[in-house]
């Protein structure tokens, strides 16, 4: 079955966003992360809205979360969270849209 992965991505990977959706696609899954789509967002005041400001909301929905880059200061309590959960954590290294590839620990 197809699971929804919540993407964290320093700010290197995140302006590679579209190929690191792609990536998660290619592997089965469905990406998510917090500005996934901020146009629809931003126009509307509704659940997804709270969605959008609040990601510990989306990686308790989630059902693992990928590390694309180097991790930063951000992205430490979103981690955390997710270990706290129980939630599969994955990490990779982003070189760019067509090297990507899971650290293995």
């Amino acid at each position: 079955t197809k699971k929804i992965v919540f993407a964290l991505m320093d700010y290197t990977s995140g302006q590679s966003r579209i190929h690191i959706s792609k990536f998660i696609m290619s592997k089965g899954h469905i990406p998510t992360y917090p500005h996934m789509v901020p146009d629809y967002f931003a126009s509307v005041q509704t659940e997804h809205g709270k969605l959008r400001d609040d990601p510990d909301e989306i990686i308790k929905r989630c059902d693992e979360v990928w590390i694309f880059g180097k991790e930063d200061n951000r992205m430490k309590d979103r981690i955390s969270l997710a270990i706290k959960l129980r939630k599969p954590v994955k990490r990779f290294k982003f070189s760019g849209p067509s090297s990507i590839e899971e650290i293995k620990s």
